[in-house]
């Protein structure tokens, strides 16, 4: 199954001229720049980056695939009594002429379940998210050490 998966986005990927490293892909007028993850000891990866919509709409990211990932998860951080807590969330709110930044301490990815081949320093894993009007923004996240 993972191997189909791969297959099948590598054939995307292929015939949409994705397939060269690129820090800044863009779908319509929403882009995503400097994206990155790190595995943590725990093989489950954190994926941050900063995503910019140009666009005159409000829009919400609701949901994420990652090749070698099970599963991936929109998450935020809340402080509560006095303790940072990790919360999934069913989407992130992105306004009209704005960014946001997903970061080690604010909204950021979660994936699970990795195929730890794709997961190694220096890598790069393919995302896709998808946004409330049904679009789509194709990411590639620099696999950088854990730490760093």
């Amino acid at each position: 199954m993972k191997k189909l998966l791969l297959i099948s986005w590598l054939i995307i990927v292929a015939f949409s001229g994705a397939a060269g490293a690129t820090e800044q892909v863009k779908s319509q007028q929403v882009s995503v720049v400097d994206a990155w993850l790190r595995v943590a000891p725990n093989k489950v990866a954190g994926g941050f980056f900063e995503i910019i919509n140009d666009s005159d709409e409000d829009l919400n990211i609701v949901s994420a695939v990652a090749v070698g990932a099970k599963t991936v998860e929109l998450h935020s951080h809340k402080m509560t009594n006095g303790v940072m807590k990790m919360r999934k969330q069913e989407f992130v709110h992105l306004p009209a002429k704005s960014s946001l930044s997903f970061n080690p301490h604010s909204y950021h990815l979660m994936m699970f379940k990795l195929d730890n081949d794709l997961f190694n320093v220096g890598k790069f894993v393919h995302v896709v998210l998808t946004l409330s009007d049904g679009s789509e923004v194709e990411v590639k996240f620099l696999v950088k050490k854990f730490g760093a």
